[in-house]
């Protein structure tokens, strides 16, 4: 069960996150229970990990080598600290400020920091969709047979 909710969530967050509306987070409730704590993280492990730092006035996600790839990360518009560890490699960025999506690629290098230019990323035009136009339509499909 987890790990399909877990690729429902990362699926709904990349879609919802070129919409008008913005990114949606759907949730799910578990009860842990048990003998001891459970270890969610330990960044301190692995010394080998390059830093990407992302810039301010935008939300963040960050997708494993492509914009369609996993996601690794999310830096909210209003968060202090906007910096993630990251294994090295190629990333995806894409960021939702007022006005623009902006989506671009980027290499984190181990033991490195990396700091995403705010003009380097692509602005993407954000198109409004009517509401009104998806209700006509959903009406017109699955109204069942008609007499002519």
């Amino acid at each position: 069960m987890a790990e399909a909710f877990a690729h429902t969530r990362e699926q709904t967050i990349l879609a919802s996150s070129r919409s008008l509306a913005g990114t949606q987070h759907p949730t799910f409730h578990y009860d842990v229970r048990g003998r001891s704590e459970v270890t969610v993280t330990d960044l301190g492990s692995d010394k080998g990990r390059g830093r990407l730092t992302l810039p301010a006035d935008a939300t963040y996600l960050v997708m494993r080598g492509s914009l369609t790839g996993g996601i690794v990360g999310e830096i909210g518009a209003g968060m202090k600290h906007r910096t993630l560890s990251l294994r090295p490699g190629g990333y995806a960025v894409r960021g939702r400020a007022r006005d623009a999506l902006l989506e671009g690629l980027v290499a984190v290098v181990a033991n490195r920091e990396t700091v995403v230019d705010p003009d380097r990323p692509e602005r993407v035009e954000i198109i409004p969709i009517r509401r009104h136009d998806f209700e006509e339509e959903r009406h017109t499909m699955g109204s069942g047979p008609h007499q002519g």
